[in-house]
């Protein structure tokens, strides 16, 4: 038995390495952490040919459009997002957009009564004019785990919910965050808010958004927010950002998508959504260096919707107008260095991953 595991601890610790090698020239995260990275590069979606789903014959109820880790840092990514943002609005034409967190970490040419705010909050009065201007859509966003002081002042609240043509979607972040990687939980009141949305909603396929990743387990309350979506199977998978990768991960029945980032990427990309009656189809839409912009990729995912779910799907008059909104007050997200003390719970939650993945790549699946 001995044999047998130092064995399997060999080809594990094998396969590590040499999937690191892969990506020689890239700076690699510690610990566990850089570890799943490294695994969950691995699993990125591929080119492939058209499925047939992905032509529907009908319209859709509605469609929309899927930002995450925008990443503004710089001139260069704020180009990048202003390119990503115009072909939506000019192209694409969604019925809404939603940003899910690292958004924006500079600011300028803010008015003068602007200049006395926070840095926090001039970041986000700018983020604000900025996706006016160049998206120039109905949206929704939450925070991540970067540059998210000062977000309430200006987003509102970062917890959420309404539904749309029938569909139910359900936004949120995490309320304390140490400065250590994953260390964020919920507080109380926003476990019993999720728990209250999701019995309320039990007949509407719903879909989860937030900044990090569930699975992999990104943040401390990761594996209790997996428990508790997996017990309300009308929640049919969560949206998130934060690993800068274009992954669409099954852990049980439990469903991930992760969106890539578009202003710190090796592949700027975002997400199309179509919604119908029996499915969500999404495609990629990724950047091409040679004509300078976003183009639809030769990549397609789909969430089927459950015939028990179906029934109360039908498409508005016109306009993207939610109801049955639901949030909790607009508070702000809270610097808790006290949670720093348990990364290595953090670490531990990932090394699950790491694990699971890691071995299923070894062996080919």
């Amino acid at each position: 038995m001995k044999t047998m595991l130092k064995s399997l601890s060999t080809l594990f610790f094998f396969s590590i390495v040499l999937m690191a090698q892969d990506f020689p020239t890239a700076p690699k995260p510690k610990g566990n952490f850089g570890r799943c990275m490294e695994i969950a590069k691995q699993y990125e979606i591929k080119p492939m040919p058209k499925p047939d789903w992905a032509d529907q014959k009908d319209e859709p109820l509605f469609r929309a459009v899927w930002f995450s880790d925008l990443h503004i840092t710089s001139n260069e990514s704020e180009a990048l997002v202003k390119s990503a943002f115009n072909t939506t609005r000019d192209l694409i034409k969604p019925d809404f957009a939603f940003i899910t967190g690292d958004n924006a970490a500079i600011y300028h040419n803010l008015p003068a009564e602007q200049q006395n705010c926070t840095v926090g909050e001039k970041r986000h009065l700018w983020l604000e004019r900025f996706i006016q201007k160049e998206l120039s859509l109905p949206f929704c966003i939450i925070p991540g785990d970067n540059w998210p002081w000062g977000f309430e002042t200006v987003f509102g609240s970062f917890h959420y919910s309404f539904d749309f043509n029938g569909f139910h979607f359900i936004f949120t972040s995490t309320d304390r965050q140490a400065k250590s990687e994953g260390c964020s939980v919920f507080d109380a009141n926003t476990w019993e808010w999720m728990k209250q949305d999701l019995t309320k909603n039990s007949t509407k396929p719903t879909l989860f958004v937030m900044h990090e990743t569930i699975w992999p387990p990104t943040f401390l309350d990761a594996p209790q927010t997996e428990i508790l979506l997996n017990a309300n199977p009308h929640c049919l998978a969560t949206l998130s950002g934060h690993l800068h990768l274009d992954l669409d991960l099954t852990h049980g029945s439990f469903r991930q998508f992760v969106a890539p980032s578009i202003g710190r990427s090796h592949r700027p990309a975002f997400k199309h959504l179509r919604f119908y009656k029996k499915l969500i189809v999404i495609e990629s839409y990724e950047w091409n260096s040679n004509d300078n912009t976003f183009t639809q990729a030769e990549k397609w995912q789909k969430i089927d919707i459950p015939a028990e779910l179906q029934k109360n799907l039908q498409k508005q008059e016109s306009g993207f107008n939610p109801v049955n909104k639901s949030q909790l007050p607009p508070l702000p997200k809270e610097l808790d260095a006290s949670l720093k003390d348990r990364a290595g719970e953090c670490s531990n939650n990932l090394f699950g991953f790491i694990v699971t993945f890691g071995v299923k790549k070894v062996f080919g699946k």
